[in-house]
């Protein structure tokens, strides 16, 4: 498995590093890096987490960069993936 390196500079990258400074954010991103995407209630179900927890470290996730949130059209609405 190759291993891929992220550097991060602490003056203009803070967003990254508040994202990475969670275990549940750890836990999210590492899900979604081995399982794919998923949307916020798989997610709370596979980790075992509230769904507002999974929306509220996701959020900050996007806001650093580090996942990138799609709203495909779903069969009732849009779902957030």
């Amino acid at each position: 498995m190759s291993r891929n390196f992220l550097v991060v500079d602490p003056e203009d990258d803070f967003e990254v590093l508040r994202g990475l400074a969670s275990t549940i954010r750890v836990q999210i991103l590492k899900l979604l890096h081995t399982e794919g995407p998923k949307n916020g209630n798989d997610i709370a179900s596979l980790l075992n987490l509230p769904q507002s927890t999974v929306s509220t470290n996701a959020q900050l996730l996007d806001n650093a960069g580090l996942i990138r949130p799609e709203t495909p059209n779903a069969p009732k609405g849009n779902q957030k993936i």
